[in-house]
């Protein structure tokens, strides 16, 4: 969520896109489209980051880059 994306922004870049500072800065002053196709999607809220990782190898593995 946006929330949990400004909480982690630890460079301040949420800041200042908020006044101006940066332009063009997706979903403050660019849009922001969402991926419709992605092949993972990893719910960092929710999820650790372990369990991230293992999910990152699997379909790595899967899609054959891994052994």
């Amino acid at each position: 969520s946006e929330a949990t994306r400004r909480q982690r922004d630890e460079a301040g870049h949420y800041a200042l896109a908020d006044i101006g500072e940066i332009a063009n800065f997706p979903g403050i002053s660019a849009p922001y489209d969402e991926p419709t196709d992605s092949d993972l999607v990893l719910d960092t809220e929710e999820t650790s980051i372990d369990r991230c990782a293992e999910q990152i190898v699997e379909l790595l593995r899967s899609k054959a880059f891994l052994d």
